[in-house]
């Protein structure tokens, strides 16, 4: 059950899509930015390089969807569930994820920088080569998440409890290092 609608235009537009069912919809190559999608079901969707900037997707379900490549810039996802979903190169700089749910998601070499992930779920998840920088961290939840390769500098919140159960080796500048202490600043 899937509906086709790639390269879709909703541009500057304030359409409330909140609260549908968009299972499996192909939306690949859209620009929705500006929408509202807040509580609407898209798992296992089709938006690999969407445009979701400055969106409204707080409560909405994205399970296993694939999202490689999407720009989510300023979205509002707080509580959001990314789990299982593909967001790989994606961008979410400046993006508001406090409490998503992201749980084996992949975001390897995602643009985080300026994120808010506070109390986010991020358990198993492949964060690989993923730029971290400035980065909102307090409280999120990250065992087993693989961090290879990717960038903490400057993140808020990061503690050295949470980067013990990460797998891998993430980039910190030195004089943050130092500072790592209950909760802190990388």
């Amino acid at each position: 059950r899937s509906t086709l609608f790639p390269y879709t235009t909703l541009f500057r537009s304030s359409v409330d899509l909140s609260k549908l069912d968009l299972r499996g919809v192909n939306l690949d190559n859209s620009r929705l930015n500006f929408v509202d999608l807040n509580g609407s079901h898209l798992e296992d969707a089709l938006l690999a390089k969407v445009h979701l900037q400055s969106t409204d997707l707080r409560g909405a379900n994205f399970g296993r969807a694939d999202l490689e490549g999407a720009y989510l810039k300023e979205a509002s996802a707080e509580g959001t569930s990314f789990w299982g979903a593909n967001l790989k190169g994606a961008t979410l700089d400046l993006a508001s994820l406090e409490g998503a749910d992201l749980q084996g998601a992949t975001l390897d070499e995602a643009a985080l920088m300026g994120t808010h992930l506070d109390n986010a779920f991020l358990q198993n998840a492949s964060l690989r080569k993923t730029d971290f920088r400035e980065t909102y961290l307090d409280n999120a939840n990250m065992p087993g998440a693989h961090v290879e390769g990717s960038s903490f500098v400057g993140a808020h919140g990061l503690t050295q409890e949470q980067l013990n159960w990460t797998i891998g080796d993430g980039e910190r500048s030195e004089e943050h290092t130092s500072e790592l202490q209950s909760p802190c600043n990388l």
